[in-house]
């Protein structure tokens, strides 16, 4: 199985497998990121107040907002640029930095 990461911003699609996910977002942990929390939207398009906000790792369409996005990015700068990533996770870290901001604009994603 994998996660197939939807940006808001344009709908780009960006798939990881769960090991390469679940290893990005524990890399990012590592070098600073502090999860903000998911919002999940229900089918009326509230938010669903009854969601676990600490679920990055379901694939139920949570919501990450733009401020968590750009602290992972910022993380994962900080990883690539001190040599803390694998040389196995290397290019899905870059592909996954690279995908995270649309000029340099966080938009947040979805989880699915």
């Amino acid at each position: 199985m994998s996660y197939n990461l939807t940006r808001l911003e344009d709908g780009e699609v960006l798939s990881l497998s769960n090991k390469t996910y679940n290893e990005i977002l524990q890399l990012s942990q590592a070098n600073g990121w502090v999860p903000d929390g998911t919002t999940l939207i229900n089918d009326s398009e509230e938010s669903d107040t009854s969601w676990d906000c600490n679920d990055y790792e379901s694939h139920n369409g949570q919501i990450v907002n733009e401020f968590d996005a750009e602290d992972i990015s910022k993380a994962l700068k900080k990883a690539l640029e001190t040599g803390q990533v694998p040389s196995e996770l290397s290019q899905d870290v870059k592909d996954f930095f690279e995908w995270l901001s649309i000029d340099n604009e966080f938009k947040g994603f979805e989880i699915y």
